[in-house]
């Protein structure tokens, strides 16, 4: 997995049942993220208590796995504005309570602000790009 793989970073050894259920955990993550996601869910997908997963998560990837959410929420808000979705829609689609609360998020780890973020980064697509209603 490509989440996986970009933190996969040199960190003390985890044991492949660990990793397994760390995977898990992002996967649950991944597939929830425009859901609220409490920390005892995280753990649960894991298989895991609370603590234990507090503990084993920061070692596999350097940050609790609150922190963890927020950032992959920021990265795929990143993605869904540059493709031009509106700032509401976003915020709906990547689990944030409210549109100011995103904001503010947003602001905080990116530097600026959604619609600023979505002028500044827009990403036309070619028609040549686009899939045609008659290919398979």
């Amino acid at each position: 997995d490509a989440v996986w793989s970009e933190l996969d970073a040199p960190r003390p050894a985890l044991s492949p049942a660990m990793s397994a259920r760390l995977q898990r955990t992002c996967a649950f993550i991944e597939k929830n993220l425009a859901e609220p996601l409490q920390l005892a869910d995280l753990a649960a997908a894991a298989s895991l208590s609370v603590s234990a997963l507090e503990v084993n998560f920061r070692r596999a990837f350097g940050l609790p796995p609150v922190a963890y959410v927020v950032r992959r929420r920021i990265e795929t808000a990143q993605l869904l504005l540059a493709q031009g979705t509106a700032p509401k829609v976003v915020c709906a689609r990547t689990g944030f309570r409210s549109l100011q609360y995103f904001s503010r998020c947003f602001r905080a780890r990116v530097g600026m602000s959604p619609r600023a973020f979505a002028r500044t980064n827009a990403r036309d697509v070619a028609p040549s790009a686009r899939p045609s209603p008659t290919a398979p």
